[in-house]
């Protein structure tokens, strides 16, 4: 019996504070594993909280002003993040930005955030007041200051979209 050899890329990148391992098989594994890294890092730079530039960051600059353009991968997620809210009561809230932005500065310090700070940014979290205009992917936060924080559920979103590429 003959056997053929499988062609295999292997790929390992940093993208979304995570190592991404890819083993891809097949004939067109190194076209398939070039578009699935650069399918993570474009959903990346439309969902990071940290990235000038991007579509969550935009949205939370400006919060309880302006109706942002946004793509599409932004818009699904943002609706499927609703969805979630909803259906836990609020449990899974991505408009927890502000808390997380606040916590990530007493990292590396040996300090516990004030208690009273916390209190009035918890004020801020609803995803009730995430704005969605599908028809001309637009969106907004209905209030000053509030934040959106994709960490919860951009990886989840990102691996549904690159499973359907594999």
């Amino acid at each position: 019996m003959m056997w053929k050899k499988v062609r295999r890329v292997e790929k390992i990148d940093f993208c979304m504070d995570t190592v991404i391992n890819q083993k891809v098989y097949g004939e067109g594994a190194e076209v398939v594993s070039d578009y699935v890294t650069n399918e993570i890092h474009r959903i990346e730079n439309l969902f990071s909280f940290f990235k000038d530039g991007s579509d969550i960051s935009r949205i939370n600059c400006e919060a309880g002003k302006n109706w942002i353009k946004v793509s599409d991968d932004t818009v699904s997620v943002l609706e499927i993040a609703k969805e979630v809210s909803e259906a836990g009561d609020g449990a899974f809230d991505v408009t927890t930005g502000i808390l997380t932005d606040y916590w990530r500065r007493f990292l590396n310090k040996k300090v516990i955030p004030d208690k009273s700070t916390i209190h009035s940014r918890l004020s801020l979290v609803n995803y009730k007041d995430i704005l969605i205009d599908r028809e001309d992917n637009l969106v907004k936060l209905a209030r000053a200051g509030q934040k959106i924080d994709l960490g919860g559920i951009g990886k989840g979103y990102t691996g549904e979209r690159i499973k359907r590429i594999y």
